[in-house]
C-alpha cells in the first residue's frame, strides 16, 4: 500500500520532505481510498488538504511500518511559513543493519536503497558474526 501510495503522489520511496509535481493530486485522493490507508495504517489524522499534511501523514506510514523512533522532525520557517522538515535517523537504521546482518540476515537487503542511509555491502560478514 505504502508503495501505491508513492506512485500516486509520484514520491520517490523515503523522499520524506518530497515536493508534488501537481497540486491537485491531493484533491484526486478520493475519501474512500483515504479512509483505506487510514484503517491499515493505524491514522487518526484528517484527510491531507495541503503538502505538509501529506507529508506528515506519509511519515506517519513509515513510521507505523518500521517505527516511531525512526524519523526525526525539525521546526523550519520558510518564506514566513512554519512546517516540519522530516529524515531518517542513519545511525539508528545502520546500527539495526549491522544488529541484523549478526543474525545472518545478509541477503534480504537491497543495497542499492540501503546506500541512501550511508550502508555499503561489506565484503567479510563474518567480523559482524556474535562469537
Amino acid at each position: 500500500m505504502l508503495r501505491k501510495f508513492e506512485s500516486f503522489f509520484k514520491i520517490i520511496p523515503f523522499d520524506l520532505n518530497f515536493e508534488l509535481t501537481n497540486d491537485k493530486l491531493i484533491d484526486k485522493f478520493s475519501d474512500d481510498e483515504f479512509i483505506n490507508y487510514k484503517k491499515a495504517f493505524r491514522s487518526e489524522k484528517n484527510k491531507p488538504k495541503n503538502i505538509n499534511e501529506l507529508r506528515s501523514f506519509y511519515v506517519q506510514m513509515i513510521e507505523n511500518i518500521i517505527s516511531k523512533n525512526i524519523t526525526v522532525k525539525k521546526k523550519v520557517m520558510e518564506n514566513n511559513i512554519r512546517f516540519f522538515k522530516y529524515e531518517f535517523d542513519k545511525n539508528l537504521i545502520k546500527s539495526y543493519y549491522e544488529l541484523s546482518i549478526r543474525k545472518n540476515n545478509y541477503n534480504d537487503y537491497d543495497y542499492n536503497l540501503l546506500k541512501s542511509f550511508d550502508i555499503t555491502k561489506p565484503n567479510n560478514y563474518e567480523k559482524y558474526y556474535f562469537n
